[in-house]
C-alpha cells in the first residue's frame, strides 16, 4: 500500500517520486526540535524526477476523467465529487483478497484498502465501488475546500484538442463521436477525417482471440451498423486497470 501511495504520489507531483514520511517533527523533553520533517519547512519536498512532467499529467487527465468511466460506473458514482478534480483508481485482485482506491489531488492523496486481516477471500461484495471507495469518498471530502474548487494544473506544451474518437483525427461531419485528447504541442492531429467515410464496428480478430480489427469503411450501398466507442482504447486500458492473481498463503 506505501509503494502504490508512492506511485500515485508521483502522478500528483508531477512525475516527482517523494518518499513517504510519516513523521513531521521530533522534540527532546526540553521542547527543543531535533528533527523537522524537510516537507514542512522546504517550499518543496525532497524527491527525485522519476517521470516526464506531461506524462504523469496525462494519467492524472485520465483518472479525473468522470466522463471516461461514466460507461462502467455511472454518471454519479463514489468516485465523482462534484464541483472538484479529483485523480482515482480502483483495483480488486481477481482471488477477492484485496481492494483498493488511490486518489489525489495536487496536494493530497487518498489509500484505501479493504480486506480480511486472515487474508482469507472477502465475499463479491467487493468491487469498484463497493469496499475501499465510498471510505476514499469520505475522507477525500474532508480535504476538499468546496469555496476554492481543486482544478489540476497542466504542465507547458500540452494542449487539448478535440478530436473523432473512431479515427483519432480531427472531427469532420460524419464522426459519431467527438472528444477532447491531449497533446504536446506539434503532435496534435492536422487532418480531420472524410465524411464521406462511415465506420462500422470493429469485427473480431481471428488471429488474436479478444483482439478486434480497426474499423473499416462501409461497404458502398450497405447498410451501416452503429459504432459505440466513448473514447480512445488506450484511456479505457488505464481507466479499466488490471487485476492481479494472488497465490495462496503457505
Amino acid at each position: 500500500m506505501t509503494n502504490m501511495a508512492e506511485v500515485y504520489g508521483t502522478f500528483a507531483n508531477n512525475g516527482r517520486t517523494t518518499p513517504l514520511n510519516p513523521i513531521l517533527e521530533v522534540k527532546d523533553y526540553k521542547g527543543k526540535v531535533i528533527y523537522q520533517n524537510p516537507c514542512t519547512v522546504q517550499a518543496q519536498c525532497p524527491g527525485t524526477q522519476t517521470v516526464d512532467p506531461k506524462v504523469a499529467y496525462e494519467i492524472t487527465d485520465i483518472l479525473s476523467d468522470n466522463n471516461a468511466r461514466m460507461p462502467a460506473f455511472g454518471p454519479r458514482s463514489v468516485l465523482y465529487i462534484p464541483g472538484q478534480q479529483v485523480a482515482v483508481k480502483t483495483g480488486t485482485t481477481n482471488n477477492l483478497r484485496d481492494n483498493w482506491s488511490f486518489g489525489y489531488t495536487t496536494d493530497r492523496l487518498v489509500a484505501v484498502w479493504v480486506g480480511n486481516n486472515n487474508n482469507q477471500p472477502m465475499s463479491y461484495v467487493a468491487s469498484g465501488i463497493t469496499g475501499a471507495s465510498p471510505i476514499w469518498n469520505k475522507i477525500m471530502r474532508t480535504q476538499l475546500d468546496e469555496a476554492h474548487p481543486h482544478v489540476f494544473s497542466p504542465p507547458p506544451d500540452l494542449i487539448k484538442v478535440k478530436i473523432c474518437a473512431i479515427t483519432n483525427t480531427l472531427p469532420c461531419a460524419g464522426c459519431p463521436v467527438i472528444t477532447e485528447e491531449l497533446f504536446t504541442v506539434g503532435t496534435e492531429p492536422k487532418q480531420a477525417c472524410s465524411p464521406n467515410i462511415v465506420w462500422t464496428t470493429p469485427a473480431p480478430n481471428p488471429a488474436q482471440p479478444g483482439q478486434t480489427t480497426q474499423p473499416q469503411p462501409a461497404p458502398a450501398g450497405q447498410p451501416v451498423k452503429p459504432y459505440t466507442w466513448y473514447y480512445n482504447t488506450n484511456r479505457n486500458k488505464i481507466l479499466d486497470g488490471a487485476t492481479t492473481t494472488q497465490q495462496p498463503a503457505q
